[in-house]
């Protein structure tokens, strides 16, 4: 079958309207971002998901504010306290990606959930004092155990197109 050019250009056309149209109503949805938690979690289940699997159901008692920071990739700042740790949606092929004093985690990976879990918990409990500075009032080493191998993720696979970002509707 042979495509003239004509008939290119319309297909071309009509998919850039399509686009246009989809981050149009993305958008609007955006500018109604709820400023309430409760509010926040029941717009973006998959939020409280993520929050649920690296805090626990309880995790309500921990967090003091939820922000909606960025809307692509579409960013969630989570207030404990005087410290926080953002969750950026990846998309739907990778999920949240957690990120604590710098440091991300892709939460696909199950060696990277259980990072970021014990991450969060060094924050809640230590506050914004470096690993290095724990280590000494712990007395303990916080890095690998002896026997344990350094565990190592590969980088995210590339979304075809997709920039990150999320409607309200998608989590």
């Amino acid at each position: 079958m042979e495509i003239n050019e004509q008939k290119l250009r319309q297909a071309i056309k009509q998919y850039i309207g399509k686009l246009i149209t989809e981050q149009e109503e993305e958008f609007k949805g955006m500018e109604e971002m709820p400023s309430d938690d409760s509010e926040m979690i029941s717009r973006f289940p998959k939020l409280k998901d993520a929050l649920v699997s690296l805090m626990g159901k309880d995790y309500q008692a921990f967090i003091s504010d939820i922000k909606y920071v960025a809307p692509k990739p579409t960013t969630f700042q989570v207030d404990l306290g005087e410290e926080h740790f953002n969750l950026m949606w990846a998309g739907n092929k990778m999920g949240f990606v957690c990120e604590v004093q710098g440091k991300k985690y892709y939460l696909i990976y199950l060696n990277e959930k259980e990072q970021a879990i014990k991450a969060i918990n060094r924050l809640l409990r230590l506050g914004s004092e470096t690993p290095d500075e724990s280590e000494a009032e712990e007395g303990g080493d916080i890095g690998i155990s002896p026997g344990e191998e350094e565990s190592f993720s590969p980088p995210p696979p590339e979304d075809s197109g997709d920039e990150g970002g999320v409607s309200p509707d998608e989590l």
